[in-house]
């Protein structure tokens, strides 16, 4: 069982099957590929905002997501390295934020199929939200 999978089975009121929201190994790669090379590059992504997020209790964390200009669509989550992936709604992500997010251990980009926007929750417990720069639009 992978990681992600384990750690989805272990949550008493996720309204989702591991099986039913996983994303395919090939699409992971290749959105992960695409996403770095944004971040990477100098007309890529800008970053908005960001908070470090290691003095706050979980309730303010979702406070602070459920603000960033983001609807509650259907997106994709990934876990960088564990080239593991997750397609649900938004608020159901962050409902199970702080189960779903190892905050020593994980990366995790979340974006929608164009790739407008990005929320990167990385290792060191710090949340950015990224929107695609204009010259790439």
């Amino acid at each position: 069982m992978s990681i992600l999978a384990s750690r989805i089975s272990d949550l008493d009121d996720f309204v989702y099957s591991y099986d039913d929201i996983a994303i395919e190994y090939d699409d992971i790669k290749e959105a992960i590929k695409k996403i770095r090379n944004y971040k990477l590059s100098k007309v890529g992504f800008e970053k908005e905002k960001s908070i470090n997020v290691s003095n706050m209790n979980s309730d303010e964390v979702r406070v602070w997501l459920k603000e960033l200009p983001v609807l509650n669509i259907k997106i994709d989550a990934y876990w960088v390295s564990f080239e593991e992936g997750i397609n649900l709604y938004y608020y159901d992500f962050i409902k199970d934020y702080n189960e779903l997010w190892y905050p020593g251990t994980d990366d995790i980009w979340i974006t929608e199929g164009s790739f407008a926007w990005l929320i990167e929750l990385n290792h060191e417990e710090v949340i950015s939200f990224w929107i695609k720069s204009s010259s790439v639009r």
